[in-house]
């Protein structure tokens, strides 16, 4: 499944922050397959925009970037 993740979302890790929310993504469906609530929101709480530091986000999800005013 994890192969088929990465697949499907190679076109979007090229984009600008994509490589961020293909990891997420990701943590998102392994932390679904472990029944890991604590990732799980992690992830949400990422796709959400209500990360606030990117240390926050580093250290929660190993991710680089936070969805920011910037992006939009």
């Amino acid at each position: 499944m994890e192969q088929i993740i990465h697949q499907r979302l190679a076109a979007i890790s090229e984009m600008v922050g994509g490589y961020d929310f293909a990891k997420v993504i990701e943590a998102y469906w392994k932390a679904s397959e472990q029944d890991d609530e604590q990732l799980k929101a992690c992830a949400i709480k990422w796709l959400s925009a209500e990360y606030s530091t990117k240390t926050e986000a580093r250290n929660d999800l190993g991710v680089r970037i936070i969805i920011a005013d910037a992006f939009f």
